[in-house]
């Protein structure tokens, strides 16, 4: 919120912008691009943090430590269902696509109209 101007935010006050207006139209779309980026970040390393987990805890008992990866390896490893382990990993390889496409699609028109310009 700090990365926001404050010059641009007074100026959609005097505009008449309320506070969910000037949440929803000035802030947010300056912060989209670093909030995106965090969410990619944090949900690959969610998924990374498997090896950390499953030196310090084991096998989880009653979903205690439950996440995906732990769950793919579990099903995988420990219960010798080959196919479902690799269909919770393509699964868990197209959620992070469907965050990451869309993004870097978006970054690389955003560089490519900035180079014409």
């Amino acid at each position: 919120m700090r990365a926001v101007p404050e010059e641009i935010k007074e100026a959609a006050r005097i505009d008449g912008a309320g506070s969910w207006r000037l949440f929803w139209s000035v802030i947010y779309p300056q912060l989209a691009s670093s909030t995106v980026t965090a969410v990619i970040i944090l949900t690959a390393a969610s998924l990374k943090v498997f090896g950390l987990v499953y030196a310090m805890t084991g096998p989880g008992q009653d979903f205690s430590t439950d996440m995906p990866t732990l769950n793919m390896f579990d099903t995988t490893f420990q219960g010798s269902q080959f196919a479902q382990g690799a269909a919770i990993a393509t699964i868990l390889f197209l959620l992070m696509a469907a965050f990451s496409v869309p993004y870097l699609i978006s970054v690389l028109r955003r560089e490519n109209r900035e180079e014409e310009m």
